[in-house]
């Protein structure tokens, strides 16, 4: 019997005419399937090749308004790359987010679950891992200070104080060595450590020490080439592992990021920066050190103190020991000082250099 064969270089599928007269070139009805390739006995099995879905409704809103999110960050991001854990079936994506119309510059890390229901909300299958806001800019609404000749003022912004950390220096006409010293989040009062004479309407600028460090983009000329290109990365153990040839090879923790960045657990940690699961992907990572200390602590060895909780409702001088408040949690402690390394066992390349905000969470 003769052999018949046909290619489909065509690429479309012909169902109008009697599947007899199919000309050559096109097909009738196709499977989307891939052959496995395995060293079990399920090799050259046929398998479904999933289908493509939208994955970038978190990295595109910071706000969700009667079940709609608002897509604020549309056009904004910059995908950097991504990783697969075939293990548990999530996709890590890596993202650059330049954002001149909300004043935020940030690199992020994304969980997404592959396993979740298509009809799922978003926000359910979504989940931010890490969240680096390196620049944030705002407009003053309020200048205020103790008095004349002090060496603290109180500002207050128009917007993206959630965005804010202890420790950003502060751009205010061009003037030096500022940098916030608290921030009361349900206030909305932050504390500097300069007397300022500024007024209300003028723009601010605040930076922070960049962790992620995905690069930058040219947002006037929408130049990318200044992304840096990450040339490996790995999920091992339950930690991505990735380096960009340009700095230090880095790590996470996935799971102790992911609680860093969740803002029902800060609530209940008395760290609320707004308690929206749909703001977790816009709001910085908190320091979350270990499971058995749920806390923030930041250390700045300038002043060799350490804020337990949100700086600097509860403060523990240094020199000496870490001792959490009576009604905190335990603490690990050996009479060490953090300049120099906690107790064995305790997690100390998690905090920051001097006048740092203190690492993110699982660094």
């Amino acid at each position: 019997m003769a052999e018949i064969k046909r290619t489909f270089s065509a690429g479309s599928m012909e169902k109008d005419i009697d599947e007899r007269l199919v000309p050559n070139g096109k097909y009738r009805e196709a499977l989307n399937i891939s052959v496995a390739t395995s060293e079990d006995s399920d090799v050259g099995a046929a398998q479904n090749i999933l289908g493509n879905i939208q994955v970038t409704q978190a990295i595109q809103s910071r706000s969700y308004i009667g079940g709609v999110p608002q897509n604020e960050y549309d056009g904004e991001n910059y995908h950097i790359t991504q990783v697969v854990d075939p293990q548990n079936d999530m996709l890590y994506r890596f993202v650059h987010t330049a954002s001149p119309t909300q004043g935020i510059w940030m690199d992020r890390i994304i969980e997404f679950n592959t396993r979740a229901k298509f009809d799922e909300p978003w926000q359910n299958k979504e989940n931010a891992v890490m969240v680096d806001i390196f620049k944030v800019e705002s407009v003053l609404s309020k200048v205020s200070a103790d008095h004349a000749g002090s060496n603290k003022s109180y500002i207050e912004v128009t917007k993206n104080l959630n965005q804010l950390r202890w420790g950003m220096r502060v751009d205010i006409d061009g003037l030096l060595d500022i940098t916030i010293d608290h921030i009361d989040y349900l206030s909305g009062v932050i504390t500097i450590n300069k007397y300022i004479t500024s007024s209300a309407g003028q723009s601010v600028v605040f930076y922070g020490d960049r962790n992620l460090s995905f690069g930058s983009v040219d947002v006037t000329t929408g130049d990318v080439t200044g992304l840096r290109n990450i040339t490996a990365v790995n999920i091992i153990d339950g930690m991505i592992f990735w380096t960009d040839n340009h700095s230090e090879p880095k790590k996470i923790n996935i799971k102790r990021s992911k609680d860093g960045c969740d803002s029902v657990k800060w609530a209940a940690l008395g760290l609320n920066r707004g308690n929206q699961k749909i703001d977790d992907f816009n709001q910085h990572t908190f320091l979350v050190i270990n499971e058995e200390v749920p806390f923030e602590m930041v250390y700045d060895d300038s002043i060799s103190e350490i804020y337990v909780g949100n700086p600097p409702n509860n403060w523990v001088t240094g020199g000496g020991g870490v001792t959490p408040p009576p009604t905190g949690p335990p603490s690990p402690t050996t009479g060490k000082n953090l300049s120099t390394g906690l107790s064995s066992g305790s997690p100390s390349t998690n905090f920051g250099g001097a006048g740092n905000y203190g690492g993110y969470g699982g660094l």
